[in-house]
């Protein structure tokens, strides 16, 4: 598998500019629909916050309140090497407070205590961790391209942490378009982070956008052979999203065999996990929607079977006797957001017939 063939993988579902529009159109709708005023068209400084995408995750999860729309350059006022923001500004610790503490609790259910803090321009490793981001960004554009082009624009906001102990990159999907990662140590630890994380980015923008998994709901967990039998299991999901991130640690693996990686990297181990979650997937490939299955698929060397989508009728579409409801369109493709709950709902455009 090349650099080429992952862009190409998800070229086929969507391309890397329409992706990113529908993902801010969704964003637009929700925005408008929960709030009911305001700011109804917000721009991609908005739409591409973290902290508001999050707000807007919640808000369609039932809670209430107004989303605030709050633009990227509140946290990071450089747009950073390569696009690449970093969370700079003092106010950006107390913003994402409760995403430390939400990492302190995954963490402490391992068994490990961590005190976590956000570097800013004040601190003292920070523009060390600035410079080796850049380099690892530098690298990337380097070595994969076509990865780094495809996979960086997904990254909205990245964070550098103290006091994480073994806490190695991470993110959250709760706070879609954040990726946090400790002071990298070098140029290839901040690209391996980058690439890692920056695919569970990407992964998550296709999966609300498009047709990542079927609607039947995946039961039980999952095992791979490197997780420990004391830890928890994985789910479906779980193991289709890190699949997708090894698939992309493997490429980076090859250009930068001769380099020396970091304690805890996963370059040396990539390919083989990917191969095993590949296999995993394939077997239970009934929980995968239509573009799961194609991207799946062309990452395995294996074409899946296709999935039949059964499009409603728009006649009895139930939003149309929602005066609330608000919508947003891309070309031919528009979502909707309406009801209690509330409801997303994405249209395709009409099928062509011959």
């Amino acid at each position: 598998m090349t650099a080429g063939d992952l862009e190409k993988a998800h070229g086929a579902i969507l391309s890397r500019n329409d992706l990113l529009d529908r993902r801010r159109a969704l964003y637009s709708a929700a925005i408008a629909f929960l709030n009911q005023s305001g700011v109804e068209d917000p721009d991609a400084a908005v739409l591409d916050n973290p902290l508001v995408r999050a707000a807007v995750g919640r808000g369609l999860g039932g809670s209430v309140g107004e989303v605030s729309a709050d633009p990227l350059w509140a946290l990071a006022p450089e747009p950073g090497a390569f696009g690449v923001r970093v969370a700079s500004e003092r106010g950006a610790a107390a913003a994402l407070a409760p995403v430390l503490a939400h990492v302190a609790d995954q963490v402490l259910d391992h068994g490990d205590r961590v005190r976590l803090e956000v570097l800013t321009r004040d601190s003292p490793e920070f523009a060390d961790s600035v410079s080796t981001i850049a380099a690892g960004a530098a690298l990337l554009h380097e070595v994969v391209p076509e990865l780094a082009r495809d996979v960086l624009p997904h990254v909205g906001l990245v964070t550098v942490l103290s006091g994480g102990g073994r806490l190695g990159s991470a993110s959250l999907r709760e706070y879609p378009g954040l990726v946090m990662l400790p002071p990298p140590g070098s140029a290839l630890e901040a690209a391996e982070a980058l690439i890692h994380e920056g695919a569970h980015q990407k992964f998550f923008d296709l999966a609300i956008v498009g047709s990542i998994f079927a609607s039947r709901p995946a039961s039980g967990l999952l095992r791979p052979s490197w997780v420990a039998g004391s830890a928890p299991g994985w789910t479906f999901a779980q193991c289709a999203a890190a699949f997708h991130a090894y698939c992309h640690l493997a490429v980076l693996a090859g250009p930068t065999r001769s380099f020396e990686v970091h304690d805890g990297s996963l370059l040396p181990f990539a390919a083989e996990r990917a191969a095993e979650l590949g296999e995993m997937l394939q077997d239970r490939q009934a929980l995968l929607g239509k573009d799961g299955r194609l991207l799946v698929g062309s990452l395995v060397g294996n074409e899946l079977s296709d999935v039949v989508v059964e499009d409603a009728p728009l006649s009895t579409s139930p939003w149309r006797d929602d005066p609330r409801a608000v919508t947003r369109a891309v070309g031919e493709w528009s979502v909707v957001v309406y009801g209690v709950g509330p409801s997303v709902v994405r249209l395709a455009p009409p099928a062509r017939r011959g």
